[in-house]
């Protein structure tokens, strides 16, 4: 069972374009894919097994039109291990993710 912090935000707006998605990594250095499913765990299954994306601290990836609804894209931001979590690394993913 993996025990990871739990972030979720939503918009003020209820029309977005793109959805912003925080990701964890494992002690494998692979994507932590939560296992209750949601929304984006079928893509997270797919960047996980092409190991393209490995939700290092600082890492992004962006998918256009890979969003569900209303929201035409998705953008995964990598905050690396759960133990690893700080308030700095969550202002730098903000950072990046506004840049």
């Amino acid at each position: 069972m993996n025990i990871c912090p739990i972030l979720e935000t939503r918009s003020k707006a209820s029309d977005c374009d793109t959805d912003l998605v925080f990701v964890f990594q494992g002690a494998d250095k692979k994507i932590l894919v939560p296992s209750s499913g949601g929304q984006y765990s079928e893509h997270l299954e797919k960047l996980k097994k092409s190991e393209s994306f490995s939700a290092a601290a600082g890492s992004m990836q962006f998918i256009r039109f890979g969003g569900q609804d209303s929201v035409e894209n998705v953008l995964f931001l990598g905050l690396g291990n759960p133990t690893d979590l700080t308030e700095e690394l969550l202002r730098s993913a903000g950072g990046q993710a506004y840049a």
